[in-house]
């Protein structure tokens, strides 16, 4: 085995929940933050999840009162801006993960 590949996880799936819990929880996590942070995140969590599908709703509403009608557009329109603004918060959040240990040294 090259060197360095004692710490490549046995499957994809692995690798990407590792890679999820680094971008997420913070360094040291749950021995760096306090006992309520759990549940900080779960009602954070909880109230962005909702907030978007609040977001998705008016845009559905919104297109219907401007006339579109029910049907395939006004849906398209909007699971196009939730994959829209999906993939910019997903990239957001890995590039804060790449930076955010820079701030520390």
């Amino acid at each position: 085995s090259k060197a360095g590949d004692e710490h490549i996880p046995p499957n994809a799936l692995t690798w990407l929940r590792l890679a999820a819990t680094h971008a997420i929880l913070p360094r040291g996590y749950p021995h760096t933050v306090r006992s309520t942070y759990p549940a900080y995140v779960a009602w954070t969590a909880l109230g962005l999840f909702t907030g978007r599908i609040q977001s998705v709703l008016a845009t559905q509403a919104m297109l219907f009162t401007i006339g579109l009608g029910q049907g395939a557009i006004p849906m398209a329109a909007a699971i196009q801006w939730v994959l829209k603004d999906g993939i910019g918060n997903a990239a957001a959040i890995a590039y804060a993960a790449a930076v955010n240990t820079k701030f520390d040294e």
